[in-house]
Formats: structure tokens, sequence, C-alpha cells
């Protein structure tokens, strides 16, 4: 768990642990001593929680350390594989990525002194092998001592004194050994020189020179002259005859660039990153046979780098272009004169070990460890140019509509609109379940507008928000998917300013100067305003009354608020669409246990459960006699007694399903075994809430139907769907048939019967088994906190129980001020229609009394 992620200081996140850790045990101590809980009991609880707390976040925290040290240990026995998962901006975040990346240069490292050792190995035995089979021939008397052979013997070894050669300069420049001597170079001349030294080789080419006049650089003239040589050498070797050769010199910035170009076969795109490897040749066979060893561009990358500059293989039509930057561009040195040219001034001396720049720098990054920022910048796609007004538009519309207005009309109409500023970016993903969550959440958010109850309608806007985090975020196909789905938009807000900033940075410059100017006038308007009204007493007295009206009238603190939520929603669901999360990989826990481990305990279950079901058959449909017979009980207190147990009951069988099948995976029979057993559970539940479900309709029938007793029985129907749904899922993967997520059919199944109970409309129900019973028997108390769905039925009572009940409820009080259009609700407006049609009568204390009763 890493809901911190995106700080980007350890301290700050050590912090708020903390807090959090004394938060939840100020909350735990507070709550338990409202319950009258014993002191002990309510700290310990509380030790439990915090310390649990902190252990979850903690965890998390700390994982990339916890990775970090048995990636270490990968990598001491020499497997540079293994990575460290870096999702965090901190301080140990950056270790983590500073951690991969070494590992990544540790394993290429690796990989190149291991294709070093061979190509050198491979380098130094052809010759050595060629040589030896000269001598041999000449000992052998095979062939005579001739000019010929021995001519072939030392061009053998001068080809093995070339690989030395060049393995000892790259040694050199490798450990530092080789220093360099800066000092201003005319590069006119040193180019001359390298293309006559060039042309020695072929004279089938034509090879030449273009410098400015007056060029020079600063730098060691003797390693820039081996660098020419180098360039040229492999531009000679690889240009066909007839061809030219090019080296040309011109200013580049505050330095100078040069260039090799032939019109030889090219270097490939591809491979153009590793000609500078050593022993790296695009065609071994050639150049092995013209001398080359793949040495000579690799000493010149050195070289390059040593002095500061950077080396590539620029794009050519025709042909390969070398291209060398150097810094460090000086006038040209006029070698013709006799005055000695002046010493280099100390501080721009750079006589320094090659290769080793972190001599001068401990930290070796140039001035010390820089922490991340506070509030680093994420990763995140690139905004649309429209996103930023479309859902300041929503906010418009939400803070004009929503505030000081009931749940109604207005809601549905911002949500509406909040989809269609969505759906632009969320289309491309639409499937037949994300379309199935979007329907599902726009029909919850209808709910606001057909029901009044408060107690439905607030958990049906909060269920809409789920699905519609679920269609937005295209709806995992696991738990922990469908869970990062409903989390993905809250978490979304988080990266939301720089995602919604974007689309205004090339504009900052031209908006800052309208915040300053209204920044300004403020100031103004304060500073002369007071000035003004200390000068005259009716002024100040205007003004006065102005200001105290607009703060007591003033609803933009609150529309404000409305505007920067809806804003945020829109950008974050917007954003969830552009980069949706990823669905996670849960750990396959799936292992063969033994039979004997699992067998007993599930068959000991179905036994259990199976003699409850016997008992529950003979007991509940065997009538009052028997009930009374064996409990000694009335049938309904016998009904009253277990029904929420039963629940609890199904509940738990529901977690050992889900933990047998996700923990369990035997084969052969006893695959089949597992799922009888389960199977047979699952029917004796079903059974089990048949009866809770039996149990909760003699109740009601006993007392009446109330809010959680209508909420106790939609749970066991939703119960009862899971369980069939699990059945049939677990039975057709026993049978090897494609059976779909089960997860996404639950969280369907759930939308399906949240929508269901909305409409099936608990307030009315209750209202309608509380009328049934008569005025005698009301419950005036529970009535009175009913919602406007009840009137109606209320209305049906006689006089005066019903003006005495109508008086009483909450709702009819608050239905005298009319909605506004934006809070219009059909549950509300019926109840209206009711009571302008009846009017209630004046009241009667008297005979008010007479429908009170003792409650259920």
């Amino acid at each position: 768990m890493r809901p911190l992620d995106f700080l980007g200081r350890i301290k700050i996140k050590l912090g708020l642990v903390i807090l959090l850790a004394v938060a939840t045990a100020f909350a735990i101590n507070e709550f338990g001593r409202s319950l009258g809980v014993v002191g002990v009991v309510r700290m310990s609880l509380a030790a439990v929680l915090s310390l649990g707390t902190v252990q979850l976040i903690g965890r998390g925290m700390t994982r990339p350390l916890r990775e970090m040290a048995k990636a270490a240990q990968t990598i001491a026995k020499g497997r540079y594989g293994m990575r460290v998962r870096a999702t965090s901006r901190d301080e140990v975040g950056e270790l983590a990525r500073a951690f991969n990346a070494m590992a990544a240069d540790l394993g290429e490292v690796d990989r190149q002194r291991r294709e070093f050792v061979a190509n050198v190995s491979h380098e130094l035995r052809t010759p050595i092998a060629g040589l030896q089979a000269v001598l041999e021939n000449i000992v052998d008397g095979v062939s005579p001592p001739d000019p010929a052979t021995m001519s072939t013997a030392l061009a053998r070894t001068e080809r093995l004194g070339r690989v030395v050669a060049q393995l000892l300069d790259l040694s050199r420049l490798d450990s530092g050994a080789r220093s360099i001597e800066p000092e201003p170079v005319a590069l006119g001349p040193l180019c001359a020189q390298a293309v006559r030294e060039a042309a020695l080789a072929r004279d089938d080419l034509t090879i030449s020179a273009a410098v400015p006049p007056g060029l020079g650089v600063r730098a060691d003239p003797a390693l820039l002259g081996q660098v020419l040589a180098n360039l040229l050498d492999n531009a000679v070797r690889h240009s066909p005859p007839g061809s030219l050769v090019v080296l040309s010199a011109r200013p580049a910035r505050a330095g100078v660039r040069l260039e090799v170009a032939d019109q030889g076969p090219g270097i490939p795109a591809p491979e153009r990153s590793r000609v500078f490897e050593r022993f790296s040749r695009l065609d071994a066979a050639r150049a092995a046979d013209a001398g080359g060893a793949g040495l000579g561009l690799a000493i010149v990358k050195e070289i390059v780098e040593l002095h500061g500059g950077s080396i590539a293989v620029a794009d050519a039509p025709v042909g390969c272009r070398m291209a060398v930057d150097l810094p460090g561009r000086t006038p040209a040195v006029d070698d013709t004169e006799d005055e000695p040219s002046p010493a280099p001034e100390p501080a721009e001396e750079h006589t320094q070990e090659t290769g080793h720049p972190e001599a001068d720098d401990p930290a070796g990054v140039g001035g010390g460890y820089v922490p991340p920022p506070l509030l680093p910048r994420p990763d995140l796609p690139e905004t649309p140019r429209w996103v930023p007004p479309l859902a300041a538009a929503v906010g418009v519309l939400a803070a004009v509509v929503l505030p000081f207005a009931r749940p109604g009309l207005g809601g549905v109409l911002v949500t509406v609109a909040a989809g269609a500023a969505v759906l632009p970016w969320a289309r491309h993903r639409i499937t037949p379940w994300t379309a199935a969550f979007a329907l599902l959440a726009y029909a919850m958010v209808a709910v606001a507008a057909f029901r009044d109850a408060g107690w439905l309608v607030m958990p049906m806007l909060l269920a809409a928000f789920a699905f519609a985090a679920l269609a937005v975020s295209g709806a995992g196909r696991g738990w922990l998917g469908m869970a990062a789905g409903v989390l993905s938009v809250p978490l979304a807000v988080l990266p939301l300013p720089w995602f919604l900033a974007a689309p205004l940075k090339g504009r900052r410059q031209r908006l800052a100067p309208v915040v300053a100017g209204l920044g300004l006038a403020v100031i103004l308007i304060m500073v002369f305003g007071v000035l003004l009204t200390e000068a005259d007493a009716v002024f100040s007295a205007y003004a006065d009354r102005a200001l105290s009206a607009a703060v007591q009238n003033s609803s933009l603190p609150i529309r404000l608020v409305v505007f920067a939520v809806f804003t945020a929603l829109v950008g974050a669901a917007t954003l969830v669409a552009l980069r949706p999360p990823v669905d996670p990989v849960p750990p396959d826990l799936r292992g063969r246990a033994s039979g004997t481990l699992w067998i007993p305990p599930l068959l000991a279950l179905d036994l259990l459960f199976a003699s409850f079901v016997a008992v529950q058959i003979t007991a509940l449909f065997g009538g009052d006699r028997r009930v009374v017979e064996t409990a000694g009980l009335t049938y309904a207190q016998y009904a009253r007694s277990g029904f929420f147990e039963l629940v609890t009951v199904s509940v738990f069988v529901l977690g050992i399903v889900a933990l047998a099948a996700g923990v369990l995976a035997p084969k052969g029979r006893q695959r089949w075994l597992l799922g009888g057993l389960l199977g047979l559970l699952c029917a004796l539940t079903l059974v089990i809430l048949a009866s809770a479900l039996h149990r909760l309709g003699l109740y009601v029938d006993a007392y009446g139907l109330s809010r959680l007793r209508a909420s106790v029985g939609a749970a066991i129907l939703w119960l009862g769907a899971v369980f069939a749904l699990v059945m049939v899922t677990g039975g057709l993967r026993l049978a090897r048939r494609p059976s779909g997520p089960l997860p996404r059919m639950l969280v369907l199944v759930t939308g399906l019967s949240l929508v269901a109970f909305a409409v099936w409309n608990p307030d009315l129900r209750v209202a309608e088994s509380a009328v049934g019973r008569g005025p005698g028997r009301l419950d005036a108390a529970y009535l009175s906190d009913l919602g406007a769905e009840a009137v109606p039925v209320v209305d049906r009572l006689p006089e005066p129980a019903r003006s005495c009940l109508l008086s009483r409820m909450g709702i009819v009080g608050r239905l005298g001020v009319p909605d506004s259009w934006q809070g219009w609700n059909l549950a509300r407006e019926r109840a209206r229609d009711v009571l302008r049609d009846r009017p209630l009568r004046e009241r009667s204390q008297d005979r008010c009394e007479e429908i009170r009763s003792p409650g259920t």
C-alpha cells in the first residue's frame, strides 16, 4: 500500500504516518469512551489499530529498500537482471531508480567485459596463429626463410603490435595514466597534416580538407591528431575506389565541429550506437583482412569525451559522416611567428586524470546531492487542449445549479454534462462492461430525482461515483483491478494541477500581467477606499451597508468550492481515461495441498450445515406447535432470534469459498471433490438464507416493516444472488467452460440490486406496512422520520390520525417551500399535490395522543 507516493520527502511521509497513528488512536479512544468501553480495552485496541496502520503504510514505504537488499544479493552472485519497483518520488524512490540504473550499468559493463575478453583473445590469437604457422613452416623446412616468408611473418607481428598498442592506449585512457595538456591548436595545419598522412594509404581516393582560416580550438594536439588519424583511416578503408573523403571544420556555438565524410556503404541507424564499442565491426571479415581490430572509434570516443566533447554518426545522403563537437573555440595560432604563444591562464588549465572527473568532485554530481522537490511533477500524458475549458464549464454549471438546492434534477443534469465532457477521451475504450457500469451510474444518480429519502439517496450517489470510476478506468478483471478502478479517480486528483496547467504553459507570460493587474486593483481599492470612507460619513455608511449585505448574502465561497470540486472530478476522470490504471497482478497463492488438510473441515462443515437445514425445515415449516414444544418460544420470538446471525454465517461461508478457490489447486479427482464440497456448502447456505428470509418475513408480519428490516431483506436477496452466481461460475469452471470474470459479474449484480432496491421504494413500503396495521398500532415517532414517499400512504388514514401524523412528519414542514427547478423531485412533487388537494386539519392534542404506540 503506497498512498503517499506523490510526496517528494521521506520526512514528510514519516510525519504523516505518525500523525495518522496518533489520529487513529485518538479516534478509537474517543469512540470507545462514547460507547462506555473500559479504558484498558480502549487503549489496547487503539494501540493495535495504530500499529497496524503504521505497518500497512510503512511496509509500502520501505518495500523498495527490501527489494534493493534482495537485488544486491542477486547482483553479488553475478546476475544483473533483477530490478526494484520504484513508484515513489522521494529519496527512497530516487535511490531505487539509481539502483536500477546502476544494475543496468553493471550488467552492460559485465557484457562488455565478457565481449572484450572474447574479442581480445580472438584478435591476439589470429596474428599469433599466423606467425606460429609461418615459423613452423620455416623450422620444418616447408618454407624457405626468403624475404617473402619473412615479410608475412613481419606483417603478422605488426598487426599484433597494433592491437597491443591500441589496447595500451585504451588502458591509459581508462586508468587516467594519460593526462591531457590542452593548448590553442590551429585546425588548418593539423587537418592538412592528417589528410597528407591518410593519403599515403591509398592512391585511388581523393582526400581533401575544408577548414576556415583562423579557426582554432583548445585541445591536446597529439590526442586531437590521433582522433583525426583514426577517423580518416576508418573512412579511407571503407571508401570505394575513385570516391571522395572530406575532412571539414566549422564553428559551432562556443566550440567547433569536425566532420569526416566518405562515400562508402554507411552505417545503418540501428548500429550507430554500437560502432563506438570496443571490437565493434559491421563487416568483421573485411575489417580483419584490412588489419582493423575495431578499437579505433572506441579510442576516438574516449579522447573526445576527455576533452568535454561528443561524437556521433550524423545523417548523410551518401556514405558515412562522423561528427565531433569540441568546446573551447579559439583564434588560430600562427606557427610561423618566432614569439612564443602566451601561456594559458592557470584557471583554464585542464590537466587532469582522464576518465576520472570525480577526483575534483567528491559528490560526483557537481555540487552534492540535490533532493527531489516536495511535490515532484509526475509522469503524465499530454493534456488535450479542450480538457481545461470543458472541466471548467462543468464546474461553472455545478456552481450555478447545485448550491442551496435539494438533491434533484440539477444533480442529474450536472452528471450528464460531466459524462459528456469525459466521453471524447474515454470512447476508445468503451466495452459492454464499461457501458453497463456507466448506465448503472446514471441510474443511481437519477434516484435523486425520484426518491426523497436521504438515507437512500446519499449511498446511491456514492455508489454512482464508484461505478462511474469503473466505467472511466476500464473496470479491471480481478478484485485488485476493480479496487484500483474505484480509487483511480480520487487518486488522479493529486497530479491534477500539473495535468490541467500543461496547456497554459505557453500563456503564463500573458496571464501573469492580468493577474498582477487585478491584484494591484484590489490593493488600490482597499487603500483609497479606507481613506474615502474616513473622509466622508455618508459614503462610509453606504459602503458599510454594501459590505454587510454582500457578506450576509454572498454565496460565492460555497460556489467556488463546488466549482473546484467538479472541475477537479472532470479533470481527474479525463486523466484516468487517458492513463487508465494498470490491472494489478495478484500473487498466485494456489498450491497442491494434501487432501487430508482440506477435506475433513469442508466435509464437517457440510454435515453441520445439513443438520441445521434439517432442523430449520422441521421448525420453521412445522408451524407454531413444533416451535413451542421444542424451544418454549412463540413463533414470532423464534423467528426474531436469529436472522442477523444467519446472514453473518452466509458472509463467512462466502469468505471460506473464496479462500478455498484462491488457495487450493487440486488435480484429478480431488478437483471434482473440492468442487462438490464447495457446491454443496453453497447450496446449503442458500437454504439458510431462505430460512433467514422466512424468519424476517414472520417478524415483519408480527411487528411491521422498517428501514433496517427492508435493508436486511435486500441484503439477504443479494447474498442469494451472489451464491447462485458463484455456484454457476464454479460449475462452468469445473467443466472447463468459459465463465467470464466473476468480480465484474458480482459488481454488476450489486449495482443492479441497488437500483432495484431504490425502484422498490423502501420508505413507501415501510409506510404501507405501518398504515396497514391500523391507526391504533402506528409508531408515530418512527413514521415521522420517513421521506416524502410516505406522504401519499399516510394520506389514506382517516382523520384525525391523518392530519396528526402528517403534521409530525419533518418532510411535510419542508414541503411548504417550493423547490427550484434544479431541486425538482418527483416524490416531493407528489407529496405537495396530496397536501394541496387535502390540506391538514387543525391539530387536536387529545386525539393525536390516540395514535401513539410504544414502537416495534
